[in-house]
């Protein structure tokens, strides 16, 4: 049996908006994100994805915690 994705429109329009908005950053601040492009290359190749996430997911939580 196959297991099939449903992927529902408010879904897709998260992804759309995400994805704008992500291209819209590359474009305005190039630097920016060719260095972080670069350091999550770098974090990629040093450890492994799952890994990466939690480091990207941790800075976010105290980045919230101090603002």
């Amino acid at each position: 049996m196959e297991t099939e994705t449903k992927v529902t429109d408010e879904q897709k329009e998260k992804l759309a908006y995400y994805r704008v908005i992500s291209d819209a950053y590359k474009r305005r601040f190039k630097l920016r994100y060719i260095l972080f492009h670069k350091i999550l290359t770098h974090m990629l190749s040093k450890m492994k994805e799952e890994v990466t996430v939690y480091c990207l997911m941790d800075e976010i939580r105290q980045i919230h915690k101090t603002m």
